[in-house]
């Protein structure tokens, strides 16, 4: 395993605890508050990160 898959399984791990803080913590915001929005707003580079990591692992790209 190089060193991109290496860093690739920390940033899904780490996207994983960031979605599931970010999921518990939609239970306690009002929808219509700017709060609301930041979170929502946040899920976007967790969702690159996040692809672009699991993207990593489907085509066992390792460039070095």
């Amino acid at each position: 395993m190089g060193i991109v898959q290496s860093m690739a399984r920390v940033c899904i791990g780490i996207d994983v605890l960031l979605l599931v803080l970010l999921g518990y913590s939609f239970a306690f915001l009002e929808p219509a508050s700017a709060s609301f929005v930041i979170a929502t707003i946040t899920l976007i580079p967790i969702a690159i990160t996040l692809v672009g990591g699991l993207a990593v692992f489907h085509f066992d790209w390792d460039p070095l």
